[in-house]
């Protein structure tokens, strides 16, 4: 997850884009968190998991 939200943002950086570099990471951390608000629902929905197992 790491690599994914952050070495875009660190690379924009490096470049001193600071502002894109912000909006990169923003991005990627929501997309993350999304996709595992999405997986969570999808697995929930077919009675995969149980709802407290994900506390």
């Amino acid at each position: 997850m790491l690599l994914f939200a952050g070495l875009p943002a660190l690379m924009l950086a490096g470049q001193r884009e600071f502002g894109a570099a912000i909006m990169v990471l923003i991005g990627n951390v929501y997309a993350i968190a999304l996709g595992r608000l999405l997986l969570a629902g999808n697995l929930l929905g077919k009675g995969r998991v149980k709802p407290e197992d994900l506390a």
